[in-house]
């Protein structure tokens, strides 16, 4: 009997059809194959990929964040304008920042120092020095694009320089400090000498009266004057007890000294006698500037007062928005103060504008 639709086989016929018959290894044989081919592509893939990243880095273009000159941390001690429109100013950790467009854009210059600056002192907008903690001293001659050191033999217990000056008639400059250190300079800088002894006092500033005498204050109500350009200097009878940290001068010629606990002497002979006219609250003085006729105290607590021509007292000044922290250098010009501390900024007409 034939089975229906198959013909060509005989009824119990196992046979398989012809296209299925391979050798029963042949399937499995082959996947192997295929298995290792894929493996071979994907190594050489890979292999390609680690190749190209080896000879071609990838490089991602990230541009470098500039540090503000007027972070949190910043603190300026000086601020000086050795020409129109050029500032300086320095301050803590090796700190020193110039503006050549009176203080609308600032930049941070190299010093390769931490160490905190207290002064800085100019006689062009190229040439300066800045100097502060452990006896640092900075000298530029093209404006701050270098800084180097200059080596000078501090008295082993001086640690501080706090203020200095250039001499308008002659260009010395001074620098003053801790154990009555007043080094003298008279070739821009370069080298420094010792002009007073060495005592137990703290210098705090050095300025030039309108007479060319030179007046330097600092602890325990101490002045010295000089009149010769710093070469010898003469104790004047103490105004008080307390420090003095800075001098101005009326355009009569007035001297006015305050310091700290809001003392505050005038002395309209030179220093030979002395009228005290104390700042109202006991706030410490850190700066004073002559403007006019009259002159302005900065407070540490942010207080501005002035002493007006032979006013008995001071008044406090209204400014807004308020100074937040002390100040501690002041300059004059036309469009207003400049101030430096915790802040840089313009003082004009009561208002403050901190400079970002």
């Amino acid at each position: 009997m034939l089975r229906r639709g198959n013909s060509h086989e005989p009824l119990g016929s196992t046979a398989e059809p012809q296209a299925d018959r391979q050798p029963s290894s042949a399937r499995p044989h082959r996947s192997r194959v295929n298995t290792i081919i894929d493996l071979a592509v994907s190594m050489s893939f890979i292999l390609g990929l680690l190749w190209l990243s080896f000879f071609y880095q990838l490089k991602v273009n990230v541009p470098p964040v500039e540090a503000s000159p007027f972070d949190r941390r910043s603190m300026y001690f000086s601020v000086v304008q050795p020409e129109p429109g050029v500032l300086w100013a320095v301050g803590s950790a090796g700190r020193i920042i110039r503006s050549e467009d009176a203080g609308k854009n600032w930049k941070i210059q190299a010093t390769k120092t931490n160490e905190v600056l207290e002064a800085i002192v100019s006689w062009n907008g190229n040439d300066a020095v800045a100097a502060g903690d452990n006896g640092t001293i900075l000298r530029t001659a093209d404006g701050g694009a270098h800084w180097g050191k200059i080596d000078v033999e501090m008295r082993p217990e001086a640690k501080l320089i706090l203020a200095g000056v250039v001499l308008p008639q002659t260009g010395r400059a001074l620098l003053v400090g801790e154990f009555g250190t007043i080094l003298a300079s008279d070739d821009r800088g370069l080298t420094w000498r010792h002009t007073y002894p060495q005592e137990d006092v703290a210098w705090h500033t050095v300025s030039v009266g309108p007479d060319g005498r030179i007046w330097v204050v600092g602890e325990f109500g101490r002045v010295v004057v000089s009149d010769d350009g710093g070469n010898s200097w003469t104790k004047l009878t103490s105004p008080a007890e307390a420090t003095l940290t800075s001098i101005a001068f009326t355009q009569s010629g007035e001297a006015v000294v305050a310091g700290l606990s809001g003392a505050a002497f005038r002395s309209a002979d030179k220093g030979m006698t002395w009228q005290a006219i104390h700042l109202p609250g006991s706030e410490h003085v850190f700066a004073l500037a002559a403007v006019d006729d009259a002159v302005m105290a900065f407070g540490g607590e942010g207080g501005v007062y002035r002493l007006a021509p032979s006013a008995g007292a001071w008044t406090r000044e209204t400014v807004r928005p308020a100074i937040q922290g002390f100040v501690v250098s002041v300059i004059a010009e036309k469009t207003g103060l400049i101030l430096a501390g915790s802040a840089v900024g313009e003082l004009d007409n009561g208002t403050w504008r901190a400079f970002r």
